[in-house]
């Protein structure tokens, strides 16, 4: 409980939430921890099975407010799949079928109204934004932006190179949000987790939310989406940097004996 009330007490919801802003930041990164705090939970919990049901139900939340929010749903599934027993793989597929319902159940209805009123399921997340070919080009009207317009002039070299630069800039976003130098003990802790179940979820949602937010939103996704999803994961990574930063300056006393000393632990 004390875990759950510092991930949604965190210092940038908090900012968001008391922010004069109309936006909903804060209301995704209030359902994306959560989501991301069940999900781990679920590998580890007795009974697993309502942790998947509300992480889906908490996805769902998510990409109401937002539509990458949808990449959360890899989290439970990451879970449930950690989960799995040969023995009750009927019992499993009932829970993995609940939290897959769970999410579509919080979404279908509103997904229906969209359709029903704008004759799309995202209206607000027009398909064009996948094929921008500069991050000013997003707000233009006098043009057409489409699949045919950007294949027809974009060269094979320009579509690597521009994914290539976008992930590059991400990490530097990463290095901002996590406090600069602390993006150092992020990565060292997600090293250190890769044995760690238990944060599978998180550590599986965060690397396919920074290869899609390159890969598909090459050039929004740099310039802002990346930081409207981080309050999902912040609650998670500033904790896990801190924790890594001794195991980190353990591992690198072997080259500067300074950081090995007992006070630079504490």
């Amino acid at each position: 409980f004390l875990v759950l009330l510092a991930i949604l007490g965190s210092g940038p919801l908090v900012m968001l939430l008391a922010s004069p802003l109309v936006d909903n930041y804060a209301l995704f990164g209030v359902a994306g921890a959560l989501c991301l705090y069940l999900s781990c939970r679920a590998v580890n919990a007795e009974r697993y099975g309502w942790w998947v049901v509300g992480a889906g139900v908490a996805a769902g939340l998510a990409t109401l407010t937002r539509v990458d929010g949808v990449l959360l749903a890899i989290a439970p599934a990451v879970a449930w799949i950690l989960r799995l027993e040969r023995r009750r793989v009927a019992r499993a597929v009932g829970w993995g079928c609940a939290s897959a319902a769970a999410f579509f159940i919080v979404l279908v209805p509103w997904l229906a109204r969209d359709l029903a009123v704008y004759g799309s399921l995202f209206p607000s997340a027009d398909a064009h934004m996948l094929w921008i070919r500069t991050y000013n080009e997003q707000f233009s009207i006098g043009h057409q932006v489409s699949a045919a317009t950007y294949l027809g002039s974009t060269s094979l070299v320009d579509i690597v190179g521009s994914r290539l630069a976008a992930w590059v800039e991400l990490l530097g976003r990463t290095a901002v949000l996590t406090g600069g130098i602390f993006v150092i003990f992020f990565v060292g802790g997600l090293w250190l987790a890769r044995r760690r179940r238990d944060l599978l979820p998180f550590v599986a949602y965060f690397v396919v939310m920074f290869v899609v937010m390159g890969a598909l939103f090459t050039f929004h996704g740099p310039k802002g989406a990346f930081y409207h999803s981080s309050q999902a994961w912040l609650p998670f990574a500033m904790p896990m940097a801190v924790a890594a930063i001794p195991p980190v300056a353990t591992g690198a006393a072997k080259w500067w004996r300074f950081l090995g000393r007992p006070a630079t632990h504490r």
